[in-house]
C-alpha cells in the first residue's frame, strides 16, 4: 500500500510538471478563461489533461506498438496539429470578445473546447517519450505485471495535470473582471497571433528540415559507431574488444562524457531524423542499451532506456535494416531481444541470433532465454529494481555467471 501512495505521489509531480510549460494550449486556455468563461477554460484544460493521462498510459503500460505507430506519423500529426491551429488562431484574431464577455457564453462549446485542446495535445507525440523519460528520472519505470501500480501512477498524473489546469483558470479567473475592454481586446488578438505563430513554426519545421541538422545527426552517427566498432579505415574495424562486456570505471567516465547528454536527448525523442537508415538505427540503439549500462551503471536507469531499445531494434527488423548492416553490428542490434523480460522476445532472440550464424552470441542468447524461462525475469536485477528475490532466485545467484 505505502509503495502505491508513493506512484501516486510521484504521478502528481509527473502530471504537474508535463502540463505546466506554458505553450499553444496554455494560451487557448488563458484566452477562453477570459473572453469566454471559468467553466470554457476548464473544459479546455481538462481536454489537455486527458490527452496527458492517456500519454501517461502508454508510457506506463508499455504499450510500445502505439507508441511507435503515434511517433511514426508525426509528420501528419503535426501537419495537422498546425493546420487546425491556425484556423483557431485567425477566428480568435477575428473574434469580438466585448460581446462574449458581456454574454458571458462562448461560440465554443464546452464539449468543443474540450475535444480541440485533447486533440492538438495529441499531435505532439513527443509528449510520450517525455513521459518515459521523466518516469525514468524519478525511478518508476520498471512496474510489476498487475495494473495496480500503473493505475496508480496514472492516477497521479491525472491528479497532477487536472491540478494544473483548474489552478491555471482559476489564478485567471480572478483577474477577469480587473480587465478593461480595451485590454481584452488586445488580449484577444495576441492570443490569436502567437497560436498562429505557434501553428507557422510547427508547419515550418515539417517544411524545411535544416541542413545543419543532417549534418549534425551524421556527426551524431559517425560519433557513436565509430567510438564503439573503430574506424572503418583501420584492419581492426569490428573486431570483439573485451571493454564491450566488462566493467571498467574508464570507459564507464569515457562515455558518461560523451554520450550522456545523447542518451538524454533519445530518451526525450530528439534526432528522430537519424531512423531514415540503418546506420542511424544501430547508432540509437547502442546508446540506449549499451551505453546505459555504462552511464547508469549499478542504478536502476541502466535498464530504464530498454524498453525504447527494443522497440527500434524491432522497427530495424520489420524494416530489413538488420539485413543492411555487417554482421557483427547485427549481433547488437539484436541485444535489445536478448534484454528484455519476456519470453516471447527471448525467443525471437534466439531466432535472429541462429540465422545470424555466430555460434557464441547464439549460446548467450539461449542462455538468457533458459533464465526467462525458469524465473521469468532476470534475477540478478532483482535489487537494482527493488524487486524481491524468491528462494529459487537466490540460490540461483549463488552460481558462477548467472548476473552475465
Amino acid at each position: 500500500m505505502q509503495e502505491l501512495v508513493l506512484l501516486f505521489i510521484k504521478g502528481i509531480i509527473v502530471g504537474f510538471a508535463i502540463a505546466a510549460p506554458v505553450g499553444a494550449i496554455g494560451v487557448l486556455c488563458i484566452r477562453r478563461t477570459l473572453i469566454g468563461n471559468y467553466f470554457l477554460g476548464i473544459s479546455t484544460g481538462l481536454g489537455a489533461g486527458f490527452a496527458d493521462v492517456c500519454f501517461a498510459a502508454i508510457a506506463a503500460f508499455g504499450l510500445a506498438s502505439i507508441s511507435d505507430f503515434i511517433i511514426s506519423h508525426e509528420f501528419w500529426l503535426k501537419l495537422v496539429g498546425g493546420t487546425l491551429l491556425i484556423w483557431i488562431g485567425i477566428q480568435i484574431f477575428r473574434a469580438c470578445p466585448i460581446q462574449e464577455r458581456n454574454n458571458g457564453v462562448s461560440d465554443q462549446s464546452y464539449v468543443g473546447a474540450f475535444v480541440s485542446s485533447f486533440f492538438l495535445t495529441l499531435t505532439n507525440p513527443v509528449t510520450i517519450l517525455a513521459f518515459v523519460a521523466v518516469f525514468a528520472a524519478m525511478g518508476v519505470d520498471h512496474l510489476d505485471d498487475s495494473t495496480e501500480q500503473p493505475l496508480a501512477l496514472i492516477l497521479g498524473v491525472a491528479v497532477g495535470a487536472f491540478g494544473w489546469w483548474l489552478s491555471l483558470s482559476t489564478f485567471i479567473m480572478l483577474l477577469r473582471h480587473k480587465l478593461s475592454e480595451n485590454i481584452l481586446v488586445w488580449i484577444n488578438k495576441i492570443s490569436g497571433g502567437v497560436l498562429v505563430a505557434f501553428a507557422a513554426v510547427i508547419l515550418l519545421s515539417l517544411a524545411f528540415p535544416q541542413q545543419e541538422e543532417n549534418e549534425m545527426l551524421d556527426t551524431i552517427r559517425q560519433d557513436v559507431l565509430g567510438f564503439w566498432y573503430g574506424d572503418p579505415k583501420d584492419q581492426d574495424y569490428g573486431q570483439f574488444r573485451t571493454w564491450w562486456f566488462e566493467k571498467s570505471d574508464a570507459t564507464d567516465l569515457q562515455i558518461v562524457d560523451r554520450f550522456k547528454d545523447l542518451h538524454t536527448q533519445l530518451m526525450t525523442g530528439e534526432h528522430q531524423d537519424m531512423l531514415a537508415t540503418p546506420e542511424g538505427y544501430m547508432a540509437q540503439i547502442l546508446v540506449l542499451d549499451q551505453f546505459s549500462r555504462n552511464i547508469y551503471r549499478d542504478s536502476p536507469q541502466a535498464f530504464a532506456s530498454d524498453g525504447k531499445a527494443l522497440a527500434l531494434a524491432k522497427e530495424a527488423v520489420a524494416k530489413g535494416y538488420d539485413q543492411k548492416l555487417p554482421a557483427f553490428m547485427r549481433a547488437f542490434i539484436y541485444l535489445p531481444y536478448e534484454h528484455s523480460e519476456s519470453l516471447a522476445d527471448q525467443e525471437e532472440s534466439v531466432r535472429l541470433y541462429e540465422a545470424l550464424g555466430q555460434p557464441g552470441n547464439l549460446d548467450y542468447a539461449i542462455q538468457h532465454k533458459v533464465i526467462i524461462e525458469k524465473f521469468g525475469r532476470y534475477p540478478h536485477r532483482n535489487a537494482l529494481l527493488g524487486r524481491v528475490s524468491t528462494p529459487e532466485e537466490i540460490k540461483f545467484l549463488k552460481q558462477p555467471g548467472s548476473g552475465f
